[in-house]
C-alpha cells in the first residue's frame, strides 16, 4: 500500500521514468516527435538528439519500439499493475489517464503509429494479460471464445476511445472517460471485477 499512496506525487508521464539515461532518450524523443511522426525518427536520430551512444541505447533497449512501450510499461506498473495490490480500477484509470495528459503531443504521435510493435499494440496486449488475470482470479474461464472475445471487443473499443480522445486534444473531462469506459465494459466482466477490484 505505501507504494500506493507514493503515487499522488507524480503527475507526468516523465515523473515515472527514474533511470537517467532512459529518461534523457524519452526526452530526447518528445522532442522530435514534436515535429516528426513517430515512425519516420529512427535509433541513429535519438541518439544525435540525446547525446547517448549506441552501445548505450543496445544495452537497454532492443529498437525504437522497446525504448517507447518499456517506458510505458512503467507508468502501467504504477497504475494497472497495482490494481491486484489495491488500488480500484477507477483509481488507476485517472492516474494513468492524468500522466497521459502531461504529454498529449508525444501521446498523439506515438499513439498513431500502427505498427505491430507500437505502442498502440503493446498497450492492447499488456491490457489483455492484465484483465485475463483478474477475470481468472475471479473464477471466469478464459480460455473460452465467449470469453476471450468478450474481453478483446472490449479492450479494442476502449482502446479506441482512448486514441480518439488523444487526437482530439484530450478535451473531454476524466469522469466522462471513465464513465464512457465503465459503460463499455461488458455485464459478465464489470459484474466480476466490480466485486474486488473497482
Amino acid at each position: 500500500m505505501r507504494q500506493i499512496a507514493d503515487e499522488s506525487a507524480r503527475e507526468g508521464f516523465f515523473d515515472y521514468i527514474e533511470d537517467p539515461v532512459s529518461r534523457k532518450l524519452m526526452n530526447a524523443l518528445e522532442r522530435m516527435m514534436q515535429k516528426r511522426f513517430f515512425d519516420d525518427i529512427s535509433v541513429t536520430d535519438i541518439l544525435k538528439e540525446s547525446g547517448i551512444s549506441r552501445s548505450t541505447f543496445y544495452r537497454r533497449y532492443r529498437d525504437k519500439y522497446d525504448l517507447l512501450n518499456q517506458n510505458y510499461q512503467i507508468l502501467l506498473n504504477h497504475t494497472l499493475m497495482q490494481i491486484p495490490a489495491g488500488m480500484s480500477y477507477k483509481q488507476s484509470f485517472y492516474t494513468l489517464y492524468n500522466a497521459l495528459k502531461s504529454y498529449p503531443a508525444f501521446f498523439k504521435n506515438a499513439l498513431s503509429s500502427r505498427e505491430d510493435d507500437g505502442l498502440r499494440s503493446y498497450i492492447f496486449k499488456t491490457c489483455y494479460q492484465i484483465f485475463d488475470e483478474l477475470m481468472r482470479k475471479q473464477g471466469l474461464d478464459m480460455d473460452s471464445v465467449y470469453y476471450r472475445m468478450l474481453l478483446t471487443g472490449y479492450l479494442r473499443g476502449s482502446l479506441e476511445i482512448t486514441c480518439i480522445w488523444v487526437e482530439d486534444g484530450m478535451k473531454e473531462p476524466l469522469d466522462e472517460l471513465f464513465r464512457i469506459s465503465y459503460e463499455l465494459m461488458p455485464h459478465e466482466i464489470r459484474t466480476q471485477l466490480a466485486l474486488s477490484y473497482m
